[in-house]
């Protein structure tokens, strides 16, 4: 019986690493596409491979914690510089290390890091071993973190909520939070 359990165990950290990143992503954004209809704009995205060349920019994971915790990730951010539109999927090496990372990312990840297009929150979330950031408006948070949950078998965890946009005084020099809403 020890045996079975244990081998269960092992079997449900394996869940998800035959799952191409790349294609998760894109179905978390047509499902977040469809879901918004017209009623929520969601931006025209590029897309590219988080690097330890910039993975502290896009998960807030320095280049050594990144090679640590995960395998590969893939963002989808606005094409245009003035919207604040960024969501990262992550696929991490199990599942112990896709929560440590959401940790690291919600300490690590700069909110503020466009001077034209503040969010209006940052969140992680992880289900099973996929981690997904988002740095996005609040009408459209919730349209990703629920395209987020259901594309993988496990369940996700608690949404981390590091970021929410206040009353804060832009930085100096900064546009601070003069942006067109989407």
């Amino acid at each position: 019986m020890l045996a079975s359990l244990v081998f269960a165990s092992c079997k449900k950290e394996e869940l998800g690493a035959d799952i191409d990143t790349k294609a998760a992503m894109q179905e978390i954004m047509e499902a977040a596409r469809a879901a918004a209809g017209e009623d929520v704009f969601i931006p025209v995205t590029i897309d590219g491979e988080v690097s330890k060349e910039n993975c502290e920019n896009k998960l807030g994971l320095t280049p050594e914690q990144f090679e640590e915790y995960a395998m590969d990730a893939y963002y989808m951010q606005a094409g245009i510089g003035t919207q604040a539109f960024e969501v990262v999927l992550a696929k991490c090496k199990d599942y112990a290390s896709a929560k440590e990372a959401k940790s690291l990312a919600a300490k690590g990840y700069d909110p503020k890091k466009l001077i034209c297009a503040l969010p209006e929150q940052c969140f992680a979330i992880e289900s099973g071993r996929f981690l997904f950031i988002g740095f996005l408006y609040d009408n459209t948070a919730e349209i990703f973190l629920n395209a987020f949950k259901a594309q993988f078998e496990t369940e996700a965890g608690e949404t981390n909520k590091f970021y929410e946009r206040g009353d804060e005084e832009p930085e100096e020099g900064g546009l601070g939070g003069l942006l067109i809403p989407g």
